[in-house]
């Protein structure tokens, strides 16, 4: 009895010596599998071919994906910084999500990028940058400062992430566009919605200041993946500001109604 006693022990003792050793090997693969998730290098972000506007492209700089450096390549002009850190609060709601600031040259930008099997989510976007900068995805001329806020959700789609739904207000301060000569506008704000599927609905208004060369209220509606038949409505009307160059260009726009104004019922110019 004594002997069957022992031997039983030493089977047990065997058991969990093996016991012992697996459990050591899982705890080495699980600190190396999470030693590499940590250490993963920023090069692994691979940005799609075509999916950054104006042929621009991202090159990583240092750190990991989880904070990190990279270079935002511009096709003229020097390069802008851009830098992501995780924010480990966003797993407490069940999704990634990373702090992406951008910086350059009369840009700065910041939002809050959550990835997903069928999209992007970009929530709190605040941006400021130099009208010269719109040169990047609109070959018309443009001045002033645009401080732009929003959010928008990217659906991923054979063509790449599409808009489908959102919100963007922008004010267009000491604006100025260019034509046959620079055309000063005064401050336009614009308001817009996106929604089932990409269907756009904004308001675009010149603000009524003492000196604003400009009133007027202008509607879009359309959808944002047809941009050519994107239709504006609305009307248009010069003060004693306006400079003769803006007299000028409205008037091509067709003639004024009793209360002095433009109407104003096509699609979006240059689209």
């Amino acid at each position: 009895m004594t002997v069957a006693t022992g031997a039983g022990a030493a089977r047990r003792s065997g058991a969990f010596g093996w016991l012992g050793v697996a459990l050591l090997i899982g705890v080495f693969l699980l600190s190396w599998g999470v030693s590499l998730i940590l250490t993963a290098p920023a090069g692994l972000v691979r940005v799609p071919a075509g999916m950054l506007p104006g042929n621009m492209t991202l090159t990583p700089v240092s750190g990991t994906i989880w904070q990190g450096q990279w270079r935002l390549n511009l096709p003229q002009g020097d390069a802008w910084a851009v830098t992501a850190r995780f924010r480990p609060a966003a797993l407490w709601h069940g999704r990634l999500d990373w702090r992406i600031r951008v910086q350059g040259d009369g840009v700065s930008a910041s939002a809050d990028v959550s990835p997903g099997w069928s999209g992007v989510a970009i929530d709190g976007l605040t941006a400021r940058w130099a009208g010269d900068a719109m040169r990047l995805v609109t070959a018309w001329p443009m001045g002033g400062r645009f401080d732009g806020r929003g959010a928008v959700y990217l659906r991923r789609m054979q063509q790449g992430l599409m808009p489908e739904s959102g919100s963007l207000s922008l004010r267009w301060t000491d604006a100025q566009l260019t034509t046959t000569e620079p055309l000063t506008l005064g401050t336009l704000t614009l308001s817009t919605t996106l929604a089932d599927g990409g269907r756009l609905s904004g308001r675009v208004t010149p603000e009524a200041t003492s000196n604003a060369p400009l009133l007027g209220q202008l509607d879009l509606k359309g959808n944002i993946h047809d941009p050519q038949h994107i239709r504006v409505t609305g009307w248009l009307q010069p003060t004693s500001a306006a400079s003769p160059a803006l007299r000028q260009q409205l008037g091509l726009l067709g003639t004024t109604d009793a209360q002095g104004r433009i109407p104003v019922n096509g699609f979006l110019p240059g689209a």
